[in-house]
């Protein structure tokens, strides 16, 4: 993956206070002491809510952030998200493309989730009747395209980077998300 790609995602995971994680799959197994160069400032910036709604789908690149579960749906090649105005969240994680409209496949998806959005783009996931938090992502939106210099991986205005935060504030994993159009 490129330097500049790597930057990018990096900046989005420092982009607001850190926060904690509980679950059992999120094991750190590369720390982010390696000196990686920062993109300009101008090419992202905090999430809103308003970025943040919607259908997105996973844009595949190799992360430097893995879990130590190799069957954890976050390793998943194919993956769809939905943000909806009312707090709701759905997933779907699969090893083969996920056919049909996101709105078909999260019809199907039961409701186990919510979200909340705080200031500073982060997004805690709660489940349903209970109010730990599960996981803490940070999120910037990218407000330049940006091209990776090996030509792997664009990014588009309007992507989204989520970052997967650790219980000490340490990245954990990280998402790189494209809307679907509606």
């Amino acid at each position: 993956m490129g330097r500049r790609y790597l930057a990018l995602l990096v900046l989005g995971a420092f982009l607001s206070l850190s926060a904690s994680v509980e679950a059992k799959d999120r094991s750190v197994v590369r720390s982010l002491s390696e000196a990686i160069p920062v993109l300009p400032t101008g090419s992202v910036r905090t999430c809103t809510q308003e970025d943040l709604l919607g259908n997105w789908q996973l844009i595949r690149f190799d992360s430097p952030y893995q879990f130590r579960d190799p069957y954890a749906p976050y390793l998943l090649p194919h993956q769809v998200f939905q943000y909806s105005k009312d707090g709701a969240v759905k997933s779907a994680h699969s090893a083969r493309p996920i056919a049909g409209s996101p709105d078909q496949v999260f019809d199907a998806i039961p409701l186990a989730m919510s979200y909340r959005m705080r200031l500073g783009g982060i997004v805690t996931l709660v489940k349903n009747g209970d109010d730990r938090v599960v996981e803490t992502w940070r999120c910037a939106a990218v407000t330049g395209a940006q091209q990776d210099p090996d030509q792997q991986v664009a990014m588009k205005r309007g992507d989204l980077v989520m970052t997967l935060i650790g219980k000490q504030g340490q990245v954990v994993f990280v998402r790189h998300l494209r809307k679907v159009a509606a």
